[in-house]
């Protein structure tokens, strides 16, 4: 049986084996969670969504005062992704995790706000996006609520609440835990956005309620409304749940995730089936274009 290929990681613009990778004993994000993340998505050897998960990254980098460093740049990354793909053996699609995170040495009070990241690309199966054939089942998860703060738009190195409502989940043999904000509001799930969808409209909690600014909840949004259906940012609860006809969770990585069950009632998948159908339109169309404009350009 032929040994698994080993895997390369980019820090700091470094080409590493994983293997090789050693966590410092003064990583801020690791010691105490100073930093955020992005995950997207490869798809047929693209980075997809590149630009609309930077814009998020710059906009981070503002609020949390981690200095922009002049290496640090969207083609820089783009190269770096790029040349992973094809050291880590990505046949297809794939998923991009970027952590980034401030340089500076131990203590609550960083000495300097530069910037370090790091890179990792790992094969996922498939071609562009599907939707799950089985539905999801979900609960709320009510030990923790999520404080709502101009921070929690962003994706940060702490996730511990994510990852005890993701422990609870399981303990209850669910696949995913539904997040709530301090108002007892359900916000999103421990990796996604949330949408209801009721007599053909569509309801999501607005970003005031302390969700995720997701790319995919921003992409999902713009073609429903392509798509001609009405969308209301509002706050959810356990009634409107109740009253959906259809349920769905999106993020970067997997796209659109049916719900099937949450609590004693069950979904449709109907308009999820025509939205992760336009999405891939969308992306593929995208890709396309953007494959014909490199090879049109003039050779250097």
């Amino acid at each position: 049986m032929d040994k698994p290929t080993e895997q390369y990681l980019v820090l700091n613009g470094n080409y590493l084996l994983q293997s090789n990778a050693v966590l410092k004993s003064d990583n801020r994000s690791f010691l105490y969670g100073d930093g955020f993340f992005e995950t997207f998505r490869v798809v047929n050897k693209q980075p997809w969504d590149l630009d609309a998960h930077f814009k998020r990254i710059e906009f981070a980098l503002q609020h949390l005062k981690i200095e922009k460093a002049s290496y640090f740049t969207q083609e820089r990354i783009e190269q770096h992704i790029q040349q992973l793909i094809e050291r880590n053996n990505v046949y297809s699609d794939a998923r991009v995790r970027l952590a980034i995170f401030r340089s500076s040495s131990m203590g609550y009070t960083p000495l300097d706000n530069q910037l370090s990241y790091l890179l990792t690309v790992e094969n996922i199966p498939g071609k562009g996006f599907q939707l799950n054939q089985q539905g999801l089942a979900v609960d709320l998860y009510e030990d923790y609520r999520k404080q709502v703060s101009p921070l929690t738009m962003f994706k940060s190195s702490n996730s511990q609440l994510y990852v005890l409502a993701g422990i609870d989940a399981q303990e209850k043999g669910l696949d995913e835990g539904l997040i709530l904000n301090e108002k007892g509001a359900i916000i999103e799930s421990t990796n996604s956005n949330i949408f209801a969808v009721c007599n053909g409209v569509l309801y999501t909690p607005a970003l005031s309620e302390g969700c995720v600014a997701g790319t995919m909840r921003m992409k999902i949004m713009n073609l429903a409304m392509d798509m001609g259906l009405k969308i209301f940012e509002c706050s959810l609860n356990h009634q409107r749940l109740m009253s959906a006809d259809e349920v769905f969770l999106t993020n970067a990585v997997r796209g659109i995730q049916w719900v099937n069950r949450y609590k004693s009632k069950r979904y449709f998948h109907k308009l999820s089936d025509q939205l992760i159908e336009a999405l891939n339109e969308d992306i593929f169309r995208e890709l396309s274009s953007a494959t014909d404009h490199l090879e049109s350009s003039p050779k250097p």
